[in-house]
């Protein structure tokens, strides 16, 4: 009983009161329609003709019944207001929402009759726009509307930005895409979108870059097609100002130290600490114990650790640093031998 008092209050409300305009294409072409289309429980509802008849269709209500009868050359229909049962094609079909009356028009949910009619329906609810196409027309339907696909473009840093550092870069835009960046020479640099419509991305700056003046070029692409690029007056400073890391004569290296010249006896901790390139991948071998990682703490300085273990007096252990860059440079050298005491 509540349901269909429900109902009636909804047939009373004026078409304003109904929810938003809607309007409905048919194979590219707008529909006019003398009662407009409704939304119930998130089905669009439309009048019986109109719709259907350019779909190719008849339509047939019968009033003393109030059942409905639609039928092209492929597919018979019938169905009845307030029942959700409907016949296709001589089988049973439940509905989501049953026909009703409106100001004594029969009303149907469009999605479900334009389906058992061959067509296809998209519902485009930024525009409140369903799109009808029929089998022998599938027009695709119209793109979203996004606005400016690329609004802004945010950079951490105007530079200059040295080895090891990172340049962050933050876009705002259409969601839903994928965006790269480039910056100067070094292209697609991939974005992530971090929410709907942010994208960001960072590059770190490597030992062979040296531009002045690198461009930053922003691209977002959507799954529709849609493309943009965003070229604005960001400019980044790439390699080190005056006074900072120069690479030395001698190489990527520039200096090996360690507490090891003292007696280390079994447990206590051998610190390893390299200065030079930064932005590199360092290791360091005590004898024969290879490839011990070494973190870089700060641009070009390079710490690293080792337990001594039980063994045999040795008081002249070589220790070997290695330094790798990202462009296939690498560099070993040898510090000062370590003093291992030995024991149990």
């Amino acid at each position: 009983m509540k349901r269909w008092l429900l109902l009636l209050l909804l047939l009373e409300l004026p078409a304003w009161a109904q929810g938003p305009r809607i309007s409905v294409l048919v194979n590219g072409q707008p529909v006019a329609f003398d009662q407009p289309p409704i939304m119930v429980g998130g089905r669009v509802l439309v009048p019986l003709r109109g719709v259907f008849q350019q779909l190719g269709a008849t339509v047939v209500y019968n009033p003393a019944d109030r059942s409905i009868n639609a039928q092209n050359e492929a597919t018979s229909i019938s169905l009845a207001v307030g029942q959700r049962t409907a016949t296709v094609g001589g089988s049973p079909r439940e509905m989501d929402t049953p026909p009703i009356l409106v100001g004594g028009r029969a009303l149907v949910p469009l999605r479900f009759l334009s389906q058992a009619l061959g067509a296809r329906v998209d519902w485009h609810p930024d525009r409140g726009l369903v799109t009808v196409n029929s089998i022998e027309a599938q027009a695709p339907p119209p793109p979203p509307s996004y606005g400016p696909l690329i609004q802004r473009v945010e950079l951490s840093s105007r530079g200059p930005l040295v080895p090891g550092q990172v340049l962050h870069v933050r876009m705002l835009g259409a969601p839903g895409g994928q965006a790269h960046f480039d910056l100067g020479e070094n292209r697609d640099i991939p974005m992530v979108e971090e929410s709907p419509g942010r994208y960001e991305g960072g590059y770190t700056v490597r030992l062979n870059d040296h531009e002045r003046e690198a461009p930053v070029v922003c691209h977002l692409h959507m799954p529709d097609g849609q493309r943009a690029r965003q070229e604005g007056p960001w400019r980044v400073a790439l390699g080190p100002p005056a006074g900072t890391w120069q690479r030395p004569r001698r190489g990527l290296i520039q200096n090996v130290t360690h507490n090891g010249r003292a007696p280390l006896y079994p447990g206590q901790i051998l610190e390893v600490t390299m200065s030079g390139a930064p932005g590199g991948q360092a290791t360091f071998g005590v004898g024969y114990v290879r490839n011990i990682p070494m973190r870089e703490v700060s641009p070009g300085t390079y710490v690293g650790s080792w337990t001594v273990p039980p063994g045999p007096r040795n008081p002249a252990v070589p220790v070997i640093v290695r330094l790798r860059l990202s462009n296939g440079e690498q560099q070993d050298r040898r510090g000062a031998n370590v003093n291992l005491m030995g024991g149990p």
